[in-house]
């Protein structure tokens, strides 16, 4: 009886630990979707804007006003033909659906066993073989809202400077790893 009762736990644990990662990541790819959709639009809205008569008509007596323009106009487009902003916002919302999916599939689960939390945590891991490179920042803060969200204690939360928060969506920068760690894990 007594050896039952810590597997319950560790399973429980686990348990916790594979939802968790999961709902971080979901968090994560719809903050990436957000992120490529507000990009998109806005490219749209600064073609649609400067290519207007009425500001072409407004700015033809300021060539460089005009050139200034055409130039932002031709870096925006390009940024967003370069990245695919609209394919990258939907593959995000795609594995932000999957993720939600499993979370569900296990909270329907029932009776937590070895077998169904192996069975979960692999399928865990194929959706995570189809994600884009992390950006590790923008991940802690999806780890820190989280912990927000679920009442987790201060100490669990991730030190984020102020500069890497601004950046998150752009850059990403590791975290430092305690000595030992191989970096690779991101719970």
């Amino acid at each position: 009886m007594t050896t039952l009762k810590p597997n319950l736990e560790k399973l429980s644990d686990q348990r916790h630990a594979l939802l968790f990662g999961i709902r971080r990541s979901a968090r994560y790819h719809l903050r990436r979707r957000g992120f490529f959709e507000l990009w998109h639009a806005t490219t749209n809205f600064i073609g649609i804007a400067s290519g207007s008569a009425a500001v072409v008509a407004v700015v033809k007596d300021f060539p460089t006003v005009a050139a200034s323009l055409a130039v932002l106009v031709a870096l925006a487009s390009a940024f967003d033909l370069v990245i695919g902003t609209a394919e990258m916002a939907r593959k995000h919302s795609d594995l932000a659906k999957r993720f939600i999916l499993l979370e569900k599939e296990i909270e329907l689960a029932g009776d937590l066993t070895e077998v169904n939390l192996q069975v979960h945590t692999a399928k865990r891991l194929e959706i995570e073989s189809d994600e884009p490179p992390i950006l590790r920042t923008l991940d802690r803060i999806c780890h820190n809202e989280l912990c927000r969200a679920m009442g987790e204690p201060p100490e669990s939360y991730k030190q984020i400077p102020w500069l890497e928060k601004r950046l998150a969506q752009v850059i990403s920068f590791d975290p430092p790893y305690p000595q030992g760690s191989n970096g690779k894990n991101r719970d």
